[in-house]
């Protein structure tokens, strides 16, 4: 199960929303459901469900529903568990924006442009469905803030309650963050990961690497620039745990200052569908290897290393994104 935060700070307090919601595999459902396309259905809690929550969490699985449908081939049931909304100005479209959280964090897909932004006025807040035709018309709306609703707000892309361990199993199992990976854009980079970056650009103006303080990314220029590559530098947390507390802010995941291998090992292993891991020796580390992903992990093996400023035995040093041929 996942839990996902929506929070949106605003002079009127703010919107919030907090969902839980699991997978569920199509023969072991039981519970109600709705149909929302072929075989994706949204599964209903014992408590119900309010129907203006139903239908703002439907329109987003429907948006969602052929990228659903393409990840799980046999069908995806998803279960909401509970939607509950904590003491702030109460919205049914926060339902949908906690939804397409969910969504992103659990399948990595990428961000469509559904987001919200305090405007004020007579309907203080603006909504973007990324182009589509929200479900239902909101009471508080009226004809100026109708003008607003496709318009681009600034993005605010809530707090996820993801650990970095539930982050680094999912690049592990998939081989993609953020809904990028080998093979990405930089366009499609810029629109995923909302994070001040510093860009180095070689002699010869071929590859670039891209460098958000311990993640980078390394692009070579085909038909424009391509993923080539990158990386999670782990070990520079360890004495720079703001760079961690900053990504947390910008990108919702959450990064400890150490991040133990048998944790990440214990989280891939509750998931069906873990990659096979090859083990190298590297000279006071190991290296596990996901052909299935082409993901790399390093772990410190050298036992007098002790955790501080550093990375200690055990901890995980770095994680790799890798291609095995040219990316296109």
């Amino acid at each position: 199960m996942r839990k996902f935060r929506y929070r949106l700070r605003s002079p009127l307090g703010g919107l919030a929303a907090d969902l839980s919601a699991r997978t569920v595999p199509p023969g072991e459902a039981a519970a109600p459901s709705v149909v929302i396309h072929r075989g994706v259905r949204l599964l209903l809690p014992e408590a119900g469900l309010y129907q203006e929550d139903l239908a703002w969490l439907s329109f987003v699985v429907a948006l969602r529903a052929e990228e659903l449908g393409a990840r799980c081939p046999e069908g995806v049931y998803l279960e909401i568990v509970s939607l509950d909304f904590p003491l702030t100005d109460y919205r049914p479209e926060v339902a949908a924006l906690a939804m397409d959280g969910w969504l992103r964090a659990e399948f990595d897909l990428p961000d469509t442009g559904i987001a919200c932004s305090y405007a004020g006025g007579a309907d203080p807040y603006a909504f973007a469905w990324g182009g589509a035709e929200p479900p239902l018309r909101s009471p508080r709306l009226d004809a100026c803030a109708l003008g607003r609703m496709d318009e681009s707000p600034e993005r605010h892309i809530g707090e996820l309650a993801v650990t970095g361990i539930d982050f680094l199993a999912s690049i592990l199992r998939t081989g993609r963050l953020h809904g990028i990976g080998i093979g990405s854009t930089l366009g499609e980079v810029d629109r995923a990961i909302r994070h001040r970056f510093v860009d180095v650009v070689d002699e010869e103006g071929e590859s670039l690497r891209r460098d958000y303080g311990f993640v980078e990314f390394y692009f070579n220029r085909y038909d424009g620039w391509v993923m080539s590559g990158g990386s999670i530098e782990l070990h520079r947390l360890a004495s720079g745990q703001d760079m961690a507390k900053e990504w947390a802010r910008t990108m919702g995941v959450e990064f400890p200052r150490h991040v133990a291998w048998a944790d990440v090992r214990e989280e891939l292993g509750r998931v069906p569908g873990a990659p096979e891991l090859k083990v190298g020796d590297q000279g006071g580390f190991l290296e596990y290897r996901a052909a299935a992903s082409n993901v790399s992990v390093i772990v410190v093996d050298d036992e007098e290393e002790e955790r501080g400023y550093h990375a200690g035995h055990g901890d995980v040093w770095s994680v790799s994104l890798w291609a095995p041929v040219r990316a296109k």
